[in-house]
């Protein structure tokens, strides 16, 4: 499948994991003003987030206030913007050089005249999160290569998952969710007691760098992939998931014009190939 949208090429670049961390403190914003200001959702999906590739930002819903606005993360400048319905900015908190308390009450002057009270953003939130830099210390400038790399990284990821769940019409739209900070959709099988899961992910315990996956889930027991006989891209994961996994350096070695059909045949085939597996699985 010949990505249909604009791949961005992939570069190696020194420093991604500080700016993933970092952003991954600054969308925590996103979220709080989630919790502070919309509907609780039971499956949390008022916290998540989309993408904007114009933006190269991550995206939070429209909150409730005098003029409808979202917050957004310019991930390439580390910068939370406040854009209207119409996509026009309203204001803007600079991060770098702030700790979270100095954004807070910069985000207080920001968001009190637009009907929205500051004074209901949570301290803390209500899922796990990996210990964030920002817990001790003020935001940094990114580097810009490597801003670029993981902005593109998401670019890429949006457009692959939006385009691999066409063949799927139940599956939900790709999001990011705060916790894990995965660019991720989500394909219900079997009345919701299956399903398979594909993304990107930031680095974890499974991997070092960034990595695309696709993930299978059971109600009841666990998808057995040793029968899978997987020739594609990437690696058979059994070790805490059952699913596949495509590391960033696998494509970064490829020629930029083999990057994007890589990564397109590894998630296309991976997700019917699992959900394969997790039909098999519902008939033994």
């Amino acid at each position: 499948m010949p990505a249909s949208f604009s791949w961005h090429p992939l570069t190696p670049a020194e420093g991604l994991d500080s700016v993933i961390r970092w952003q991954h403190c600054a969308a925590q914003w996103i979220s709080r003003a989630a919790v502070a200001f919309l509907p609780h959702l039971s499956d949390d999906s008022h916290t998540n987030m989309g993408w904007d590739s114009t933006h190269s930002a991550l995206t939070g819903r429209l909150l409730p206030g005098v003029l409808p606005v979202s917050l957004q993360l310019d991930t390439l400048d580390l910068v939370l913007r406040i854009r209207d319905a119409a996509g026009v900015e309203q204001e803007a908190c600079w991060l770098p050089e702030y700790t979270d308390a100095e954004a807070r009450a910069v985000l207080s002057q920001i968001l009190r005249p637009l009907g929205l009270n500051p004074d209901l953003l949570p301290d803390t939130l209500h899922y796990p999160l990996p210990p964030l830099p920002a817990e001790h210390g003020v935001y940094p400038e990114p580097d810009p290569e490597a801003a670029r790399l993981w902005a593109a990284l998401r670019h890429n990821a949006h457009g692959l998952i939006h385009e691999v769940i066409q063949a799927y019409p139940q599956a939900a739209a790709p999001r990011i969710w705060p916790h894990h900070f995965d660019t991720g959709s989500y394909i219900p099988l079997r009345d919701g007691t299956r399903g398979v899961g594909i993304g990107l992910s930031i680095p974890d315990e499974s991997s070092a760098s960034p990595y695309f996956y696709v993930n299978c889930w059971a109600q009841e027991g666990r998808p057995d992939l040793s029968r899978l006989g997987w020739k594609g891209p990437g690696q058979v994961v059994s070790a805490g998931w059952s699913g596949l996994l495509l590391p960033l350096e696998d494509l970064t070695a490829l020629p930029a014009a083999e990057q994007a059909s890589q990564a397109a045949e590894f998630l296309e085939q991976g997700a019917a190939a699992l959900c394969q597996a997790v039909e098999v699985m519902a008939q033994d």
